[in-house]
C-alpha cells in the first residue's frame, strides 16, 4: 500500500529550514514564480525548481487561474462515500490532536479536492478561513492552481508544497502535505489527507505523520471488505508480481480490478467478452488459454484461471499479453487495400438508395454509411483531400470508423498500398513499406513506441523517396497545446490535412442506417423491431460503432425469429426504450451538456463556461434531466 503513496517533499525548503536559511529559499522561490507569472518560465541554468512543481504550475496556467487571487471562489458539497468517513473521522480526530500546539491542522477532502473536515490549530484555521479555505471550498488545480491537495490528485501520489511554490497569492504564507487516499480494489482517488501549517512552522515530521495517517485510513477500508474481495486482491497481487510484460484483471462479476498495462490493451467494450471467458473457464473447471482478437483488431494472448479460497469461488484472473508474432505482413495486403480487414461500416455492394433528405456524399467514398452533417463532413473533407498530395491525419474517439476511412480513402488512391500498425510494428516493417508502397496507412499512429520515433520522424520527412500518400489514424487530437517529444512532432506533420471523426453519440440519425448494414455485412436475416431500434437510437455508445457492432452480431445469435426485440438486447441497452421520450431539442440539449461535461472533464465550473451559461444554470438543467431518470454525468 505505501509504494502507491510515495510522498515527495519539498526538500529544499526542509534544508532551508534545518540551516535557518529559510527567508533565503522563500525569496529565491517568489522570484521564481514571479518570473513564471511573468514570462512563463521558472529561469535557466541548473533546475531551481522541482519538476512537479512546475508541471503544476503549467497546468495552473493552462486553467487560466489567476496567481494574484487571495481566497478561493469555487464552493460545492463535498462528496465523501460513508466507508471513507468512517475510516477516516477517527484518524482526523487523533491526528488533531497530534498536532495540537504545533500550528497546524488536519484537513480532510473528497476526491476531487473540496474540503470535508477540518481539524487543530485554532490560529491556522483562522488564517485558513481568510483565504476562504473551509469545508466546501475546492482545492481542485483547475479552482486554485497549485497546491498540495490539487496537485497530489493530479499526480495521483503525496506531495509538499512550500510557499511560493504554490501558484495563487492566497496560499503563499502555507506549507501543504498531502497523500491521496485510493480505493484498495479499483486504486481510485477516494479522498486526500493534508496537514497545513505556516510555512517557517514546517517541520519533517509531518511527512511520517501524513503517511502514517493515509496509511490507516486505507487499512480501515481494506478491513471494511469482504473475505471473498480481499482473497482476490491477493490473487491479484500475487499475479501482478509474477507478469513481466503483459497485463492482468481479476473480476468475481461485480469487482474488477485492472492493472495499468491491461488498461492499455482493453477497452470498455471488451468486457463482455472477456466475461464470457471466465464463464467458459468456470464450466471447465480449470485454466483456459487462447489468442483472441481484442475491440482494437490486435490479437492477444489470453490465460484464465479460476480461484477459489475455503471452496468458495472468489473470482477469475485474465493474464493478457500480446502476440509476439503478428500477421499484418501477408503477402495479400502487400498490394492493395480493399483485402485488408473490411471496416465497420464500409458497405460493400455499392451505395444504398437513400431519400432526397438522406443523400450519402458523392464520390469514391459514396460507399461509406451515414447522413448527419458532422459525418458527412468528415468523409467530404476526405474526398477533397483525395485530390491533394498531403498527408492525411484521421482522429478521434475509438471504434468511431477511422480505419474505414483511411481505408476507403487508400482504395480509392488505386495504388500499391501498406498498413503500419504503428502500436507494434518493428523498425524493418516502416522500412520495408516505405520501399514497397505508394500508399502507407499508418493505424495507431498516437500508439508509435518511443523507441521507433526518430526513425518515423526521419522517413515520413523524406523528400522525393517512398511512399506518395500517408493516411494516419489516431485517437489524439494532432495540434493539442504543450505536447513535446517525437510522437507529436510526427502527429503534427501527418496532419497536412486534419479530419476528425465524430462519435456515434452525434451521430443518432446513422444508426438504423448503420444497424441494417453491420447485420447484412455479417449475413444474418433478421430485423430490427420498432422497440430494439428505438433503444439503439437513444443510448449513448460509448464504444461508438465498434460496440453497436458487437452488440448486434450478438443480438442476431440470440434471436428466436426473424426480428431481434429489447429481450434479445443487453438489459442496459433494453432501459433505454423504457425510459422517457425527449424532443428533439432535449435530445440536442442533453448531447451539448454531455459533451461540455466530457471535454471539462467532469469540471461543471469548466462545463458551464464552455456553454456560457452560469453554473447556477448548468445544475439547474442537469437537475431537470435527472428528475426525469436521466443521468447526465456519463
Amino acid at each position: 500500500m505505501a509504494e502507491r503513496n510515495l510522498l515527495e517533499p519539498s526538500d529544499h525548503a526542509l534544508q532551508a529550514i534545518a540551516s535557518g536559511t529559510a527567508s533565503e529559499e522563500a525569496h529565491r522561490l517568489n522570484l521564481l514564480r514571479e518570473r513564471y507569472i511573468t514570462d512563463g518560465i521558472a529561469g535557466p541554468g541548473e533546475p531551481l525548481l522541482r519538476a512537479l512543481v512546475l508541471n503544476a504550475w503549467h497546468r495552473s496556467r493552462i486553467s487560466e487561474v489567476n496567481p494574484d487571487k487571495r481566497r478561493l471562489d469555487t464552493f460545492v458539497p463535498p462528496r465523501l462515500e460513508a466507508r471513507v468517513l468512517r475510516a477516516a473521522l477517527p484518524v482526523l480526530r487523533r491526528l488533531g490532536g497530534l498536532v495540537s500546539g504545533t500550528h497546524s491542522v488536519v484537513m480532510l477532502t473528497d476526491g476531487q479536492g473540496v474540503v470535508s473536515h477540518v481539524e487543530g490549530e485554532r490560529s491556522v484555521r483562522r488564517l485558513l478561513e481568510r483565504v476562504q479555505s473551509v469545508p466546501g471550498a475546492s482545492l481542485a488545480e483547475e479552482a486554485c492552481g497549485a497546491n498540495a491537495v490539487g496537485t497530489a490528485i493530479e499526480e495521483g501520489r503525496g506531495v509538499q508544497m512550500w510557499a511560493a511554490e504554490h501558484y495563487i497569492e492566497g496560499f503563499l504564507p502555507f506549507a501543504c502535505t498531502a497523500v491521496p487516499i485510493k480505493d484498495p480494489i479499483t486504486g481510485r482517488i477516494l479522498a486526500v489527507l493534508d496537514i497545513t501549517s505556516r510555512a517557517e512552522d514546517l517541520r519533517p515530521l509531518v511527512l511520517q505523520v501524513v503517511q502514517e495517517g493515509a496509511r490507516q485510513i486505507m487499512d480501515s477500508l481494506l478491513q471494511e471488505m469482504t473475505r471473498r474481495e480481499r482473497a482476490l486482491l491477493h490473487y491479484y497481487w500475487e499475479a501482478l508480481k509474477r507478469t513481466r510484460k503483459g497485463g492482468v484483471i481479476a473480476t468475481n462479476g461485480e469487482t474488477t480490478i485492472v492493472s495499468r498495462r491491461a488498461m492499455e490493451f482493453v477497452h470498455a467494450q471488451d468486457y463482455a467478452a472477456l466475461l464470457s471467458q471466465a464463464e467458459e473457464a468456470l464450466r471447465r473447471g480449470g485454466a483456459l488459454e487462447q489468442v483472441i482478437t481484442l475491440s482494437t483488431g490486435r490479437p492477444m494472448r489470453l490465460s484464465v484461471e479460476v480461484r477459489y479460497d475455503e471452496g468458495e469461488y472468489v473470482g477469475s484472473l485474465f493474464h493478457i499479453r500480446p502476440v509476439e508474432e503478428l500477421a499484418w505482413d501477408t503477402e495479400s495486403r502487400r498490394t492493395s487495400v480493399p483485402s485488408l480487414e473490411r471496416a465497420p461500416y464500409a458497405r460493400p455492394h455499392g451505395p444504398p438508395k437513400r431519400t432526397d433528405s438522406q443523400q450519402q456524399p458523392a464520390g469514391h467514398l459514396a460507399h461509406l454509411v451515414g447522413v448527419t452533417p458532422a459525418f458527412r463532413r468528415a468523409v467530404e473533407v476526405a474526398q477533397q483531400a483525395l485530390e491533394r498530395d498531403i498527408p492525411v491525419y484521421i482522429w478521434g474517439e475509438p471504434g468511431t470508423g477511422k480505419y474505414a476511412l483511411a481505408q476507403a480513402m487508400a482504395a480509392a488512391i488505386g495504388r500499391p498500398a501498406r498498413v503500419i500498425d504503428c502500436a507494434y510494428a518493428r523498425a524493418e516493417d516502416w522500412r520495408r513499406a516505405w520501399a514497397e508502397a505508394q500508399v502507407v496507412v499508418l493505424r495507431h499512429v498516437d500508439l508509435l513506441p518511443p523507441r521507433l520515433g526518430p526513425l518515423a520522424l526521419d522517413l515520413t520527412g523524406e523528400e522525393g523517396s517512398g511512399p506518395r500518400r500517408i493516411i494516419s489514424t489516431g485517437c489524439k487530437r494532432p495540434f493539442a497545446r504543450h505536447q513535446r517529444g517525437h510522437k507529436w512532432r510526427l502527429l503534427q506533420r501527418l496532419a497536412g490535412i486534419s479530419i476528425e471523426m465524430p462519435p456515434l453519440r452525434q451521430r443518432k440519425e446513422d444508426i438504423p442506417l448503420l444497424a441494417q448494414e453491420l447485420l447484412r455485412r455479417h449475413g444474418y436475416d433478421v430485423h430490427l423491431s420498432l422497440e430494439a431500434m428505438r433503444a439503439l437510437t437513444r443510448a449513448d455508445w460509448p464504444g461508438n460503432v465498434r460496440q453497436l457492432e458487437s452488440v448486434l452480431a450478438a443480438a442476431a445469435l440470440t434471436a428466436r425469429g426473424r426480428d431481434i426485440t429489447l429481450a434479445d438486447l443487453p438489459r442496459e441497452l433494453a432501459e433505454f426504450f423504457r425510459g422517457p421520450s425527449l424532443t428533439r431539442w432535449e435530445e440536442a440539449e442533453l448531447q451539448a451538456l454531455r459533451e461540455a461535461l466530457r471535454q471539462a472533464r467532469g469540471n461543471r465550473r469548466k462545463a458551464a463556461v464552455l456553454l456560457g451559461i452560469s453554473r447556477a444554470t448548468l445544475y439547474r438543467h442537469i437537475e431537470r434531466y435527472r428528475r426525469m431518470g436521466i443521468d447526465v454525468d456519463l
